[in-house]
């Protein structure tokens, strides 16, 4: 004889176009509101106290009102705890919830989250940089470490006078001796980068979308082509500054690299007054992805990339516009002047 089983029931009642619904019951027996027998099974021994406590003070002679509230209290308080629910966990009693909070404490176990990956960088291109990763406006070194890098404006104290020169100096002289030590090492860096023609190359762009002459829409397409020739040209360079911290990649390194970034970008900016106030910029991943790739690719470095107007590639006329561009051309030229 085949045993009737749950599966065989559900199957039934598929048959049937019934819906087997698993739901959760609680099984508990409720005395009054919250309170279970359960409940009252494990509140017990604090009755039984209670009770102790009663007789003892009844032999005394000290039983009174206020003795009697006090000798129910550990019971009721007992009962209170079981019977209280926790109010995101209805399922949960305030007395587990303890209980839970206190293996919690007493548990010997540690959690740590760690970044560490084991790859073989020997035929990496990072190998040869010393960067792992680009991530929360940090470079991730091969030697554990973060790297948070400063953009700072400068001054030109060559043409300033000699007491505004003196008091940069001073002033410079003062931050230097006012960096806190858990900063070092610390790093100030020159850096020479293509020229960055962007802005101008953006003006120009606009001015080709509003001009309906076909010849001086060629005229400033050739001209935009040789600005960013200008552009990977190693003759025309800007230098910026840069200030680099570094802190090693632990559990607390993010944030202690965070806190010195801006403490150190203040100090900068209070640094001088008026108007040889120093800029700082604190580089997030874009810009760190841009100066690394300055320093692996220098003459593509500014290129323009994002420059996607239609104006953008080759124009094509047919011969007869041809004709009369190259006529027009001539034309002109004998009377003007470039």
């Amino acid at each position: 004889m085949q045993e009737y089983s749950a599966e065989m029931a559900r199957e039934e009642m598929k048959k049937k176009g019934k819906v087997l619904l698993n739901l959760h019951f609680d099984t508990s027996r409720y005395i009054i509101g919250n309170i279970r027998f359960i409940d009252v099974l494990y509140s017990a021994p604090f009755l039984l106290l209670t009770i102790l406590t009663l007789i003892i003070l009844h032999k005394t002679h000290l039983l009174n009102t206020v003795t009697l509230v006090i000798a129910f209290i550990p019971f009721l308080f007992s009962i209170a705890l079981l019977s209280m629910k926790d109010t995101d966990r209805r399922n949960v009693n305030q007395w587990n919830k303890i209980l839970n909070k206190i293996n919690f404490i007493k548990r010997e176990k540690t959690f740590h989250f760690t970044k560490e990956v084991n790859i073989h960088l020997s035929q990496d291109i990072r190998a040869k940089l010393g960067i792992f990763n680009i991530t929360n406006g940090c470079y991730e070194t091969l030697d554990n470490r973060l790297v948070k890098v400063l953009k700072v404006s400068t001054v030109n104290v060559s043409l300033m006078s000699p007491s505004d020169r003196g008091r940069v100096f001073e002033s410079y002289q003062t931050f230097l001796n006012d960096i806190p030590r858990e900063f070092f090492d610390i790093q100030i860096n020159q850096i020479v980068q293509p020229v960055d023609l962007k802005n101008y190359l953006i003006d120009i762009e606009q001015a080709m979308n509003k001009e309906r002459d076909v010849n001086k829409r060629l005229l400033s397409q050739s001209y935009k082509n040789k600005i960013q020739q200008i552009q990977k040209s190693k003759n025309m360079v800007s230098r910026e500054r840069y200030v680099i911290l570094s802190a090693k990649n632990n559990s607390k390194g993010l944030n202690t690299i965070d806190r010195n970034a801006e403490t150190l970008k203040a100090q900068i900016e209070n640094m001088l007054y008026g108007r040889y106030r120093l800029e700082t910029t604190i580089l997030d991943n874009a810009a760190l992805e841009d100066l690394l790739y300055m320093a692996i690719d220098y003459e593509s470095a500014q290129t323009n990339k994002e420059m996607s107007s239609p104006f953008n590639s080759f124009l094509t006329v047919s011969d007869k516009e041809y004709t009369e561009m190259s006529e027009s051309w001539k034309e002109k030229e004998k009377y003007t002047i470039y």
